[in-house]
């Protein structure tokens, strides 16, 4: 029996996992998202989903946030500001990144 892709202790991901998902049979990576709350989110990504892409999924991952917000990797901190740039283009692959309120 296979797990659950999406299963973290942390939080239920299940508006988020509505919102998106990941097409195992192509190239995918895992990121581990940090929300500005401290809830860690872990989740699965092609290679070809843009930077858009993980912020709606983020977005979905915090029901009533009406404040925006900036997605940044965690070291070298740098703020994704490409939402069309793939996560591959913008070397994401395996990336921790941590969610800022504006």
């Amino acid at each position: 029996p296979s797990t659950p892709v999406q299963s973290t202790p942390a939080v239920s991901t299940t508006a988020a996992a509505q919102s998106y998902s990941c097409d195992l049979n192509k190239p995918h990576t895992t990121l581990q998202l940090r929300l500005h709350d401290g809830t860690r989110l872990v989740a699965k990504f092609n290679l070809t989903d843009t930077v858009q892409t993980i912020c709606n999924f983020v977005a979905a991952s915090c029901p009533g946030l009406n404040r925006q917000f900036v997605l940044a990797t965690t070291f070298p901190k740098k703020e994704l500001v490409d939402m069309n740039q793939t996560i591959e283009q913008a070397k994401l692959q395996n990336a921790a990144l941590v969610q800022t309120l504006k």
